[in-house]
């Protein structure tokens, strides 16, 4: 949910319902196989490729159980600068940013910020951080792209706090992918 300070700064958190949808849904395919390999009536590959997809969708149902309990803003779009929790804990401020642009791969929307010096703001990493930087090498993103996607606004909301916020020097491409929100 957005709210606004005295310095006008749009924070957004988590969205509890999708992420208790997402929650219910992996638990599912967590358990399904799992089951299905415990009962071991097919030969060891089967029930091999259903451990590892129980593991997998176990991973990600613990993160979204982590998501349930977290409290507070995750993204932070202010006139100060950009902070996302998912990427480490200290705001970049604007005047550091070299780009921030939208872009949108695999079906889900983008927000990339670009600052001079990434090691300033990820220094030093903790898991979670270490992980999401992980994911984003690994699917060729860019470092500090964070999805848009599980948060308890829409993305025509937090691309409006962009551009209230974002200073006039630094490119957007927001209304090219968002579809001109």
């Amino acid at each position: 949910m957005e709210t606004s300070g005295s310095s006008g700064a749009a924070a957004f958190g988590y969205s509890h319902l999708k992420t208790l949808v997402m929650a219910l849904i992996l638990g599912v395919l967590t358990l399904f196989p799992l089951g299905a390999a415990l009962n071991a009536q097919a030969d060891f590959g089967f029930v091999l490729l259903l451990g590892m997809t129980a593991t997998f969708c176990g991973l990600w149902l613990m993160a979204m159980l982590a998501r349930l309990f977290w409290r507070g803003p995750v993204l932070i779009v202010s006139r100060d600068g950009f902070l996302d929790r998912r990427i480490g804990p200290k705001t970049i401020p604007w005047e550091r940013v070299v780009q921030v642009y939208v872009f949108k791969a695999r079906q889900q929307i983008f927000l990339a910020v670009i600052p001079d010096d990434p090691a300033d703001f990820i220094d030093p990493p903790g898991r979670l951080q270490r992980l999401a930087l992980w994911v984003n090498d690994a699917l060729r993103l860019p470092r500090f792209s964070v999805s848009l996607m599980g948060l308890d606004a829409s993305q025509r909301t937090i691309m409006q706090a962009l551009r209230r916020h974002v200073p006039a020097g630094l490119v957007t491409d927001a209304d090219r992918v968002s579809g001109g929100l």
